[in-house]
Order: structure tokens, then sequence, then C-alpha cells
């Protein structure tokens, strides 16, 4: 039994209190932010495994929301790394003005781009991370590489590199996060080589915004393209048929190329 209150748009602040997601929590925020004024502050990790990174919500996410006319403004303002945490996140729910997303073309490939991001450790490890997944990368081909280094004393320690293929009409992302014993020259390998099998797919979209789109497809409509269908979205297209009365039909079988509609 769900029982909801009245959406009333509002100034939010949440602590997580430990390393946990912050850009999970923004994740569920967002959903109702399409109808009401949200500005929300959250506090815990921003980098954490099996969940998007800061950078891949501001610079993936946010833009293929804006496709369907969904407006919003989602800032980095302190990295929060495990066990440690005390990472901060802002995002402000702008406007949502929505249309129908039809993307299964993603057009050719501008650039990539990404972050190398080094917290409250040595600039060495930066530099060995962004060198390993510039290798990768050139060697596949690519040509138009832009990958910053961030180096800075300004959260806890940490680091992780999060790279995204700008496309004429869609991004693709793919990250690796370090870890204790893990070598700056792995984590910036895996980094390039997951994008690198994203980019392979010739899919619209990649097998982490697949489930992030289906909320926001069953609102507006349309067709998406993706990478890999994963349990994530078969679950998360399931709740989706629950709360709305829409059909979501996907296209693929677990782990492979897929096609999400819905009419």
């Amino acid at each position: 039994m769900f029982k909801p209150g009245d959406l009333k748009s509002q100034k939010i602040r949440v602590n997580i209190g430990t390393a946990g997601s912050t850009t999970l929590i923004l994740q569920a925020l967002m959903i109702p932010a399409t109808q009401i004024k949200i500005e929300a502050e959250i506090t815990g990790g921003t980098d954490n495994p099996f969940a998007p990174p800061a950078d891949y919500l501001i610079n993936v996410t946010a833009p293929i929301l804006a496709k369907l006319g969904y407006s919003t403004e989602i800032k980095l303002l302190r990295r929060g790394h495990h066990p440690i945490g005390q990472g901060r996140i802002y995002f402000k729910s702008i406007g949502f003005e929505p249309k129908q997303l039809n993307l299964t073309d993603r057009g050719e490939m501008k650039v990539i781009r990404g972050r190398v991001h080094c917290t409250r450790l040595s600039e060495d490890i930066a530099h060995r991370e962004l060198r390993a997944a510039k290798t990768i990368l050139l060697n596949s081909g690519v040509l138009n590489l832009k990958i910053q280094e961030e180096i800075d004393d300004n959260g806890t320690p940490g680091t992780g590199v999060v790279l995204w293929a700008e496309f004429e009409n869609s991004v693709m992302g793919a990250s690796s996060l370090g870890e204790l014993r893990k070598r700056a020259e792995i984590v910036g390998k895996e980094a390039a080589e997951n994008l690198l099998a994203e980019i392979d797919s010739n899919q619209a979209l990649d097998s982490h915004m697949v489930d992030q789109i289906i909320p926001y497809l069953a609102l507006v409509g349309g067709e998406v393209t993706v990478s890999k269908v994963t349990q994530h979205a078969l679950t998360c297209a399931k709740i989706c048929e629950l709360f709305l009365d829409k059909k979501i039909q996907i296209k693929g079988e677990l782990n492979k190329i897929g096609r999400i509609s819905v009419k």
C-alpha cells in the first residue's frame, strides 16, 4: 500500500550521515520534481560503487533528460568518498515541458570528454589514471579527447575516472572508481574500456542510463535503444506499470542490446 501526501514545492537538506550515495537519493527526488519546484542539497558520498558518480549525473543523465523537456541544475559542491563521505551535491528543478522522447539513432560521435578526479591524494595517481585512459582510447582510434584532471583538497580522500562520449543526438558514459591497493593504471584502463564497450553497441543509451530513463519515458512516451537490457531496467519497468496506466515494452534479452518503448 502506497499512500503519498500532497506534492509541495520546497527546499530540502538531506544528510545521509555516511558515505551512502547522494546521487541515488537525488534520483528519487528528481522524478516528483518534474511536477513541483524542488531545491535540494544532499550530503554523503558522491562517487560510490554501484551508483552513478556525480559527474555522470551532471554530464550524461541531465542532458538526456533535457531532451524530453526536463530542465535541471546539478552542481557538485564537494567530493565525498568511502568510508568518510561528507560530499555535497546541489539540485534544482527548473521546469518540465514534457515532449515525447524518440532516441534510437545517436548520430556521429563528436568528442569524448571526461574527468579524472583525485582528492587529497598524490597528483601522480591522477596523471597515471589519465595516461592509461588516453592510451586505451587513442589506440581504439578515438582522436578528439578532452579529459580534465581535477586535483584538490576540497573533499575526502579518493579518486576515480568518469568518461562520456557526446554524439549528435545522445550521450553515453562510463566510469571506474579507485580503491585501496587498486593501481591507478587499472582505474584509467577500466573506465576507457567500459566506455568503449558502450560505444561499440551502436545504441543510443548506455547500460547505466537504461533504468534511469524508464520513469521519464513512462511520463512522456517514446522509444529508445539501449546497449544492454539490465535487471534494474526490468524491475523499474514493472514498478512504473504499477503506478501508471501504461505498458512499457522492452525488446531484447537480459544483458543484450535492447529497445524500450512506451505508447
